[in-house]
């Protein structure tokens, strides 16, 4: 099983990515799994990290840090997984050691911040119809320091960094040949 990892900050468009480049690995494998990180946050009040909103003084649930994600079930769905192709995406498998160092490729999808947050605030109000002030303030909050705290120091250690304001298509090439396929 080779195993890719797709990071990238807030709105990069990495589950855009993983599922069209699962349609296109589809096409010549027989099995191609995705793990969206997103799926596997802490959910009670003792695990996870916790943060104080610096707008709202709230405490809440910082998804934008790594030690909010339970790795544990996540090394679990890789472990009893069998497919010619894993594709984890999220924020963080290129900063998570144990996940990391099980793929066989990571990428990172690099969008400046601006058109990340506008990315963003569209998919909040289309989908959750969340307010826009709402979204700001989260990305005042966390998303912005988190994103230079742990998101983009990613780019570095990724074997690929994929422009995410061009076509899919064109970056799906590069991964297929730098895989050899």
């Amino acid at each position: 099983m080779k195993i890719i990892g797709i990071s990238g900050g807030a709105g990069a468009g990495k589950s855009t990515f993983a599922e069209l480049l699962k349609k296109e690995y589809l096409l010549r494998f027989k099995t191609v799994s995705i793990i969206h990180l997103d799926s596997y946050y802490y959910t009670d009040d003792i695990q996870g990290h916790y943060i104080i909103a610096k707008s709202s003084k709230k405490r809440f649930l910082d998804m934008n840090h790594p030690g909010s994600v339970d790795v544990a079930s996540v090394q679990k769905v890789i472990n009893q997984t069998s497919t010619d192709f894993l594709i984890i995406e999220g924020l963080f498998p290129l900063c998570i050691p144990s996940i990391s160092k099980q793929l066989d490729l990571s990428i990172y999808i690099d969008v400046a911040a601006d058109i990340r947050l506008g990315r963003k605030i569209i998919r909040k109000l289309e989908e959750q119809q969340t307010l826009p002030e709402i979204v700001f303030r989260n990305y005042l909050d966390t998303v912005r320091d988190r994103h230079f705290e742990f998101i983009e120091p990613c780019k570095d250690m990724a074997d690929l960094v994929l422009d995410g304001t061009i076509a899919n298509s064109e970056n799906i090439e590069v991964c297929l040949k730098r895989l050899a396929i």
